[in-house]
């Protein structure tokens, strides 16, 4: 019996470690499963977050950092967190944001990335380097750029893409870097030979490719268009002036992807970086 009690006591907290998530910090008070928590605690799979008056830090397994804006709730799944409610911001590791079924991280390294969720849309901005969204079946639905924040509303059982931008060839494929997304697209079906060079526009059923380029879309619409290829001055932008700077350019202002609608973004995520890194790094 003393050996049977003896190797309880050693499993239980076995366990306990396996399941350990990470860990969260915060200058104030905040919730972890419906517990107040001052300062930090410990975080196990599937706690549910919710921040009050102060923004927190979540540091994950696998070196993903997610810092959460103030009044904001998310829940942690595996390396990366689910956003239910407000703001969030990645910045490092393997992990990112989930929202709506869709995930949110840095494509480059060091890359911070803003996510706010607004109803039945989500919207990102990249602070630094650069964002990658893609849906639950991991195809890329955009690439966002700095000074070019993106809204994203996932739609009902479709699939269907709507992209533009300048045809090449690229060995044996027809490929377009879309102009909304940022995204390079393998374009398949008739009456792409001889377009290349050409702006055009295609829509069709996406699916995912399984490298460079990032999506395939199965064109069952092809347009030439003919006025020129819009300059990307948004890129270079700050995020106040992004959607002017996209208007001037010409290019696309929403589009679909996967059977996610895309624009604009026209939430001013302002200082909200700095909101959330000011107090944390206090409270380091």
């Amino acid at each position: 019996m003393k050996s049977l009690l003896f190797l309880m006591v050693c499993i239980v907290p076995s366990m306990s470690a396996a399941e350990t998530a990470g860990t969260v910090v915060t200058p104030g008070r905040m919730l972890v499963n419906n517990m107040e928590v001052q300062g930090n605690a410990t975080l196990m799979q599937g706690a549910v977050l919710k921040t009050a008056a102060t923004a927190a830090r979540v540091e994950l397994a696998g070196g993903t950092i997610v810092s959460l804006d103030a009044r904001s709730e998310a829940v942690v799944k595996g390396a990366s967190v689910e956003l239910r409610r407000g703001r969030g911001m990645v910045s490092s590791g393997s992990g990112g944001i989930e929202a709506l079924g869709l995930r949110v991280d840095g494509a480059a390294p060091q890359s911070q990335v803003l996510v706010a969720l607004a109803g039945d849309r989500i919207e990102v901005a990249a602070v630094r380097g650069m964002g990658r969204v893609r849906n639950s079946q991991g195809i890329t639905l955009a690439m966002v750029h700095g000074g070019k924040p993106l809204s994203f509303e996932p739609g009902p059982g479709t699939d269907e893409s709507l992209v533009s931008g300048k045809l090449r060839r690229l060995g044996a494929k027809y490929v377009l870097t879309d102009e909304l997304t940022g995204v390079d697209i393998e374009l398949r079906g008739r009456g792409l030979s001889g377009l290349e060079g050409a702006r055009v526009e295609a829509s069709g059923r996406a699916q995912k490719a399984g490298g460079s380029p990032e999506q395939v879309v199965l064109v069952s619409r092809l347009n030439r268009l003919e006025n020129p290829e819009p300059q990307d001055d948004a890129r270079g932008a700050s995020s106040g002036t992004a959607t002017s700077a996209a208007a001037k350019s010409g290019a696309a202002k929403t589009g679909m992807s996967a059977g996610t609608k895309i624009g604009l973004a026209a939430l001013a995520f302002g200082g909200m970086a700095a909101a959330i890194a000011v107090p944390l790094a206090m409270s380091n």
